[in-house]
């Protein structure tokens, strides 16, 4: 697939999110030709992220792998991740949200697994990361309160009020 075919596609894949549409097909296509796109891998990271799961569903297995290869695939292309143009001060932000952001889906991974110390491992990298992200906070009490066989009561509620603090 030449440049102008894998722009095409990528163009595709932002215009279906612009327009409220689900681009996570357009996402998936783009990394088959292009495995180290950023912009899909950071999409259907936070896709995962947003999308409430159920150990019900027959899919629950294959979306929970699929969200752990996105997001270390994307922890692993992360530092070579140098757009042109972009300000050095704006690309190390960038590149510090988008840690945190796959860090965070590799908590929820490990929470869907009911790993919940893995989780609240991965959940606290994310919050020295971006200190003022409520989500992270929230994610991490949530994996807390969670761990058996003693749930870490008084870190959860640091956690929460930490949430609350930042959001």
């Amino acid at each position: 697939m030449c440049s102008s075919d894998l722009d095409a596609l990528e163009l595709k894949m932002v215009s279906e999110l612009q327009a409220g549409r689900d681009g996570t097909g357009s996402a998936r296509q783009l990394l088959q030709v292009n495995p180290g796109n950023m912009r899909a891998l950071i999409i259907l990271s936070n896709i995962f992220l947003q999308t409430p799961l159920s150990k019900s569903d027959p899919q629950f297995q294959q979306k929970v792998s699929e969200a752990e290869q996105v997001a270390q695939r994307g922890l692993k292309e992360l530092p070579s991740f140098n757009p042109p143009n972009i300000p050095p001060a704006d690309l190390q932000k960038t590149k510090q949200a988008t840690e945190a952001a796959f860090l965070q889906a590799l908590g929820q991974v490990a929470l869907a697994r009911d790993q919940f110390p893995a989780a609240s491992e991965q959940f606290r990298k994310a919050a020295e990361i971006t200190p003022d992200d409520a989500s992270v906070f929230y994610r991490l009490g949530d994996s807390l309160i969670k761990e058996r066989p003693a749930p870490k009561y008084s870190q959860a509620l640091w956690s929460r009020s930490e949430e609350r603090r930042v959001g």
